[in-house]
């Protein structure tokens, strides 16, 4: 009774990371998809191309920066590829609930990890965007 009451609370962990993963690619590629979507409708016209190229701009040195700073925080290579195809938020959500991370270091640095890309995420992409737009 003791093992099935055990697995029982495995699946119901496993299933309250596996939407936690969900949202958190979801929310990460909902909005890398709008900020695409809405710099092509302003690249189609000549007046309005210069914002098409300063709002995928703002995306691009958001990727990068974060993929610069999980290498330099030692996140190693999946990390920073993860943070230039946008799935860093996905990773960081992994990390933190999994038993086994897909990058190395102790739970702390995983939170930190999440923190980390969060703050970058408003600083570099979220807030130079709500004051350009």
């Amino acid at each position: 009774e003791r093992k099935a009451r055990k697995q029982k609370r495995r699946r119901k962990m496993a299933m309250a990371a596996t939407k936690a993963y969900a949202l958190a690619i979801a929310i990460s590629y909902v909005d890398l998809l709008g900020d695409v979507a809405v710099s092509l409708s302003l690249y189609s016209s000549k007046t309005t191309r210069g914002v098409s190229y300063t709002i995928i701009g703002i995306t691009v040195v958001s990727q990068v920066a974060q993929a610069i700073g999980s290498f330099a925080l030692g996140h190693g290579l999946v990390a920073t590829f993860a943070a230039l195809v946008g799935l860093k938020p996905l990773l960081n959500e992994y990390n933190v609930h999994s038993d086994t991370p897909l990058t190395r270091g102790a739970k702390e640095v995983h939170e930190f990890a999440r923190f980390f890309t969060r703050g970058q995420l408003v600083v570099l992409q979220s807030l130079p965007q709500g004051f350009y737009q």
